[in-house]
Formats: C-alpha cells, sequence, structure tokens
C-alpha cells in the first residue's frame, strides 16, 4: 500500500493523501482507492479532463460543487461516468472520502446497469447500490484506518463484481485496438476486425462502455496528445504522432474536450502542451519535486538531443498493448512501481494502472517528489528501494 501527504499541506493538521490498487481479486476491474482528508478553511477548484475512467467518489465529511454543462450542482458520494467534455469541481475545503477509480468494463460488471446512463452524468450512489450506499458510507466513517476501509471495499466490490454479467470479447478486444490505435481513419477497420456491424458495436459499447467507438478514441487522442505534449513535443508533432488530421483538428479537439486551448491548458496546469523552445523551459521545474542546483543540472543534461527519435518513440503503433499486457500478466517475479506524487508525466493514477497489470505489483507513491523521484530524495528513495528487495 501506498502512502503520501501533500507537502503544501503537511502543516496543516490531519491533511492526507493515500493511493492503493484494489485486491488481487479485483485488479484490472478497479484500478485504484484514493483516500484524501483535506483540513478545513482550504478551498479548491480543480479541471476534471476526460480520461477514459470511471470514477466513484464516497464522502465521509463535507461535498463538493460540480460544473459541468449545466448550473452548478452538490455532490456527496456519487459516480462520474465516461465524458468526453471537462468538469469542475470545487469545495471549501473540510473534504474527507475516498475515490474509486473503475475501468468502464469493470463499472459494468460491478454495477450491471448500461454505462450509457452514467455518460456525461452524475448518478448517486443510493441509485447504484440501494441501502447499501447508506450503510457502507457510515462503516467507512466509524473504520479507524485506511487500510481497513480499503479492505471493506474490496468486500463490497467483490461482493457485486458480476451484478453486469460477462464482459463481450468483441467489446473488450474493439475496446483495445481503439486505444491502441485512435486515429479517425483507423475507425472504420474496428468492427471488421472484431466480426461485427458498426451498429451492433455502437449498441454493445453504449451497454458496456458508455462511450460510442468515436467517443472513445476521441479521448484515447487527448490522453495521448497529452502524453506527447509532456515529452516535449511541439503543437505539430503532437497532431502527427497522436493521431489527428493536422495541428487545426488537435487544437479543436482540445479546446471542445477540455475548455482551453493547448497553450491555455499548460498554463493553467504547469503541463507542457504546445510552443517554443523557451516554453519548455519555463515549464521545466514543474517536473520537479525540488527546483534546486541538483534538479537544474540534471534538466539541462537530459535534453532530447534526438527529434526524430522523440517523434517515434509515442507514434502510433510503436507499441503493442496486448502482447505487453499479456506478458505483464505472466511475469512470476516480485516488481515495484514508484511514483513521484507531483508527476506530471507519469501521475500516480496512471502508474496505478500500471500496476493493476502485474499478479502481485508493489506500488508506493513518494511524497514530495515529480518525475525524478532518485534525485527530489535520494534517501527516501533507496530507502523504499532497499525495503521491496529485503
Amino acid at each position: 500500500m501506498d502512502s503520501s501527504v501533500h507537502p503544501q499541506e503537511s502543516a496543516a493538521a490531519g491533511a492526507e493523501s493515500i493511493r492503493t490498487p484494489p485486491g488481487p481479486a479485483l485488479r484490472g476491474q478497479i484500478l485504484a482507492y484514493h483516500g484524501y482528508r483535506l483540513p478545513e478553511g482550504r478551498p479548491r477548484s480543480r479541471l476534471e479532463i476526460p480520461d477514459g475512467v470511471v470514477t466513484v467518489v464516497i464522502a465521509l465529511a463535507g461535498g463538493l460543487s460540480l460544473t459541468a454543462d449545466g448550473p452548478p450542482q452538490g455532490a456527496s458520494s456519487f459516480l462520474s461516468g465516461l465524458r468526453t467534455t471537462a468538469t469542475r469541481g470545487e469545495h471549501t475545503g473540510g473534504l474527507h472520502g475516498i475515490e474509486v477509480t473503475f475501468s468502464p468494463l469493470g463499472a459494468y460488471r460491478t454495477f450491471g446497469i448500461p454505462m450509457r446512463h452514467f455518460t456525461e452524468a452524475f448518478t448517486d450512489l443510493s441509485d447504484l447500490l440501494g441501502q447499501t450506499a447508506g450503510v457502507l458510507v457510515e462503516q467507512l466513517r466509524q473504520t479507524a484506518s485506511w487500510a481497513e476501509r480499503f479492505a471493506l471495499l474490496d468486500a463490497v466490490f467483490t461482493s457485486c463484481a458480476d451484478r453486469g454479467g460477462a464482459v463481450s470479447p468483441e467489446v473488450r478486444e474493439a475496446l483495445r485496438l481503439l486505444r491502441a490505435d485512435s486515429r479517425p481513419e483507423a475507425l472504420t477497420a474496428v468492427s471488421r476486425q472484431v466480426g461485427w456491424s458498426d451498429r451492433h458495436l455502437r449498441a454493445c459499447f453504449g451497454q458496456q462502455v458508455g462511450l460510442a467507438p468515436k467517443a472513445v478514441a476521441r479521448v484515447a487522442r487527448l490522453q495521448r496528445a497529452l502524453r506527447l505534449q509532456a515529452l516535449g513535443l511541439d503543437g505539430a508533432a503532437v497532431a502527427a504522432s497522436g493521431g489527428c488530421h493536422d495541428q487545426a483538428h488537435c487544437i479543436r479537439e482540445f479546446k471542445a474536450m477540455t475548455g482551453l486551448t493547448p497553450s491555455q491548458f499548460a498554463a493553467r496546469r504547469g503541463a507542457t502542451t504546445e510552443g517554443t523552445g523557451s516554453d519548455w523551459e519555463a515549464v521545466s521545474p514543474f517536473f520537479h519535486g525540488r527546483w534546486n542546483a541538483a534538479a537544474q543540472r540534471h534538466q539541462a543534461a537530459s535534453r532530447p538531443d534526438n527529434p526524430e527519435a522523440v517523434t517515434l518513440f509515442a507514434a502510433a503503433g510503436a507499441f503493442d498493448p496486448r502482447a505487453t499486457r499479456a506478458a505483464l500478466a505472466g511475469c512470476g517475479t516480485a516488481v515495484l512501481l514508484l511514483a513521484g506524487e507531483f508527476d506530471v508525466n507519469s501521475p500516480p493514477r496512471s502508474v496505478a494502472e500500471s500496476a493493476a497489470l502485474f499478479p502481485g505489483a508493489t506500488f508506493v507513491v513518494q511524497r514530495g517528489a515529480g518525475h525524478y523521484p532518485w534525485l527530489d530524495d535520494a534517501e527516501r528513495f533507496v530507502a523504499t528501494t532497499a525495503a521491496f528487495l529485503a
């Protein structure tokens, strides 16, 4: 189990941020648990962009104000379904709860409700679990430790793990294909590759995923663009390698799905998206937990000097996700995945998803660290690694 405390909140009593993968029986269905406690008087506003996962929020204290297409709405414990547009969550502090991140197919199997009902929507937890929802929230409130809370969630979600029945192999394969190659021109081949008509595939995606294949591809392109931008590629390279027709298409899609242009998004979130080399230098500190002399020397020494290699590194078709997942699932060696708490390139949630691909990986978040945890806090990094190897 990993644990981390946000350093900017460490002076406030009771601030906590705890992340861990689920028990082995739920791996792949649930991607991660995130327990949090935020102090009173520390309001926050966070932009949530489409990410292709389903999130269940369980409030133990406090609530959120959620803004999507309409006016703000209050929410405490709810499910946020797949989306193609951004939402904004705000609170005034004093927030205590747990986020449970599901894969779309995992949410379908767990709740047994057609996923199209959750699309672009927030659904109260009581509508999903009935009276069990209130009992669960109260039990979580009365449980003393995060480990016990996560174990309780494991038990509850394991008991209803197959409400939705089996996932169609064709849907699972189509979803894999769309995420591996989300180019618009690749969409037409997906139905043929799984042996279904376009109409039947769309209907089954509505039932088991929540978004149509075309929308799934749009979200995959957005997430791919963010990863490419974090590698330092400029706008044209992102469009070419990210599956868009051209840079204008990439910018239009980005704004339609986030409400911001790539440059506006970069300014607000501290992640490189598009621009000149000076823009890349300006956001370099965000990749480090500490922007000290050592970090600056490391940054200067690690600049990519082969643009062609950088572009091809994450180009469409560069990886074989199916073969990789199969190989990782058969890995019998102990594996440690360590994420920096503030890593904008490989954020903890993404690393937790990777940890779920191994039979029994150890997943740890190093607090206060960025993309280079061994540099941000060498002593903590060595201690964690040594404990794993012992």
